[in-house]
């Protein structure tokens, strides 16, 4: 990778990280730490154009009320998985986001959250439904 192109993607990442609120998480006793995509503006960019994301790195969409929801991966160019969670932080199921696609992820009901994490994070460590996010202080 040339030099220019490494000191453009500290500065992208950098100000990425000073400029979106973060919150650590916890699911199932597995730390993450999330960006937080809680106005409407954030929540449609979500994790579009983003070329990477850290094992331990997410971002939690926060819904102002629980309903079912639906998402893709268009312009995103991640593999992710996507776990939606009910007002309780229970997770009701968890969806692989395969880049680019346009296919739609359903909550398998109402859910108020949905954690985006690396592709494998939740299943690496056993995290599926009945599991359940904590928010820490």
């Amino acid at each position: 990778m040339r030099k220019s192109r490494l000191s453009e993607i500290i500065k992208e990442e950098i100000q990425r990280y000073v400029s979106h609120p973060h919150k650590q998480i916890s699911v199932d006793g597995h730390s993450v730490d999330c960006e937080l995509a809680d106005d409407d503006a954030s929540r449609m960019k979500g994790l579009m154009g983003r070329r990477n994301l850290a094992d331990g790195e997410g971002m939690l969409f926060i819904f102002p009320r629980e309903t079912q929801q639906s998402f893709w991966m268009r312009n995103t160019p991640l593999s992710l998985e996507v776990a939606f969670a009910d007002a309780s932080g229970q997770i009701l199921n968890v969806e692989e986001g395969v880049p680019h696609s346009e296919e739609k992820m359903l909550s398998a009901g109402p859910a108020k959250f949905v954690l985006e994490v690396p592709l494998g994070w939740c299943r690496n460590r056993g995290i599926g439904p009945g599991s359940r996010l904590q928010f820490k202080d």
